[in-house]
């Protein structure tokens, strides 16, 4: 199976549609592809808030071998706009999937090589 590509992460707030709720959210993620990926790790998040998804997903990645890929899952809306910004500025990760079930939203990152 091919890898999948990083994809399209949400421009800098001043760029953007504003996100305002998760129904922002949802129609975000239905613009982005959502290819079948296998994740080596996951790591369940819940609606914990304050930059902890973002947090807790760097810690991680911290202990990941390149190439590895974490299935993180965030049911707090600003988890969304937090690990785009991460993937966008931290050259060691893309974020190469997304998803939503329920109100929990699903980013697959890879530890770049």
């Amino acid at each position: 199976m091919d890898e999948p590509a990083p994809i399209r992460l949400i421009p800098d707030a001043g760029r953007r549609r504003p996100i305002r709720n998760i129904y922002d959210i949802q129609r975000e993620i239905g613009e982005s592809p959502t290819p079948e990926i296998k994740a080596d790790r996951t790591i369940r998040l819940g609606a914990c808030g304050m930059g902890m998804p973002l947090l807790k997903s760097h810690w991680q990645l911290q202990e990941m071998k390149p190439g590895e890929i974490l299935r993180a899952e965030s049911s707090h809306p600003f988890a969304y706009s937090d690990i785009h910004a991460y993937a966008r500025r931290n050259s060691e990760v893309e974020l190469i999937g997304e998803a939503m079930e329920d109100h929990t939203i699903i980013f697959y990152l890879r530890k770049k090589q």
